[in-house]
């Protein structure tokens, strides 16, 4: 169990970091590019 909450722990600031890395740089993270070919690529 313990384990498990581990990994949420590091995930979520991992996740923030990278959200407010991509705000820095400029990057719109509401509309990420090339996501309907990822989309679309099945």
């Amino acid at each position: 169990m313990r384990e498990a909450l581990m990994g949420i722990c590091e995930m979520i600031p991992l996740q923030l970091l990278s959200y407010w890395m991509a705000i820095n740089n400029g990057i719109d993270v509401d509309h990420p590019r090339n996501l309907t070919k990822a989309v679309l690529a099945e």
